[in-house]
């Protein structure tokens, strides 16, 4: 109605607290609550949780903290098969023994299906337990030297992950719960540019080192550590990786392919020809395959001011931008700046 109102405005700071640890009592509350153990064994699964360190008892209250080995082991689980740290399972079996008691189910019936349904968790987790491993791997390795890291965007939050060098290198989420395969053999830089087009990760650089020829040394190639853990196969793979990390048909390489390897470079060039996504300072990008083994290729710099990529007609074939130094124009009427596909002869012929 046009009413004015006086309003102040405080800021107040507040620090967070994390909720309190479960007592003994809390635990056994909790279990009651979720239907699993009876009143003859609920004290016998606390009993057994602290005989295995999985957790210790503190103070008079009987506080229950997790240990890193209960929490390296629920979170191992966790990521192979949540069913088993979560109470919903036991819950559902605790509930069938009671049917079975009340004469509302047969007990062989239950049994077989109690039995069948834990075989096959069990098989899974032993086809899986890798994934287990390397938890345990990450949380009681030596730390000797303090790991590196990079902030990664994992949708619209940003969290920080540790990077974790070694025979199988890691990138490990904040609770040690996300743990991402990385490619073998090379170096890893943050970016800071776009997020991953396929699954919105912030992308590092992997950037190839040791190799024989001095021009191929400081190639670098985006990564999308998600990406790659998902098709490598949560970095299984044993073999140094001396090429792009992902495969032609990410977003990443097959949005910016100018065609194949082979259409630039012959026969024994496999993958696609990119321009090169981290030219060094001061030094024009260049061409190159995406697959070992690489095949670069350089532009003159006596020629060639500029190089960028355009959009063509055909999606698979993007073209190449090129501006030419003042008077130093190749084509025929001086232009300064020219469109050409990879496979054009002028273009070839502007590589050394």
């Amino acid at each position: 109605t046009g009413a004015v109102l006086d309003c102040r405005v405080a800021l107040r700071s507040a620090d967070t607290e994390p909720p309190p640890r479960l007592a003994e009592a809390d635990l056994v509350a909790a279990m009651e609550r979720h239907a699993i153990g009876t009143d003859a064994s609920i004290a016998g699964h606390v009993a057994t949780i602290c005989k295995r360190r999985y957790v210790v008892v503190r103070d008079r209250a009987r506080t229950l903290a997790p240990t890193a080995l209960g929490l390296a082991l629920c979170r191992g689980l966790r990521r192979v098969d949540p069913d088993l740290v979560l109470p919903a399972v036991r819950a559902h079996v605790e509930k069938l023994c009671d049917d079975v008691a009340r004469g509302l189910a047969p007990a062989r019936a239950v049994v077989a299906h109690a039995t069948h349904n834990f075989l096959d968790k069990y098989r899974y987790l032993v086809a899986n337990v890798r994934r287990v491993e390397e938890l345990f791997e990450i949380v009681f390795a030596s730390r000797d030297s303090t790991p590196a890291s990079a902030t990664l965007l994992d949708g619209p939050t940003r969290a920080r992950w540790a990077l974790r060098p070694g025979p199988s290198p890691r990138l490990v989420g904040p609770d040690d719960s996300d743990i991402l395969a990385l490619p073998r053999g090379g170096a890893y830089e943050p970016s800071t540019g776009k997020p991953c087009p396929r699954c919105r990760s912030q992308l590092i650089w992997y950037r190839l080192r040791d190799l024989d020829a001095k021009r191929r040394a400081l190639l670098a190639f985006p990564l999308c550590a998600r990406c790659f853990d998902a098709s490598r196969g949560g970095g299984r793979r044993t073999a140094d990786c001396l090429d792009s990390p992902l495969p032609d048909d990410h977003p990443l390489l097959a949005d910016a392919a100018l065609g194949p390897a082979s259409a630039l470079f012959g026969p024994a060039a496999a993958g696609l020809v990119i321009l090169e996504p981290r030219p060094s300072p001061g030094r024009l990008p260049r061409l190159l395959s995406t697959r070992a083994p690489l095949f670069v290729a350089a532009f003159n710099p006596d020629l060639v001011a500029a190089v960028r990529l355009v959009a063509s007609g055909d999606a698979a074939r993007h073209h190449l931008h090129l501006t030419f130094l003042d008077r130093r124009s190749p084509l025929d009427d001086a232009a300064a700046v020219c469109v050409r596909p990879v496979t054009d002869p002028l273009l070839r012929s502007l590589l050394v």
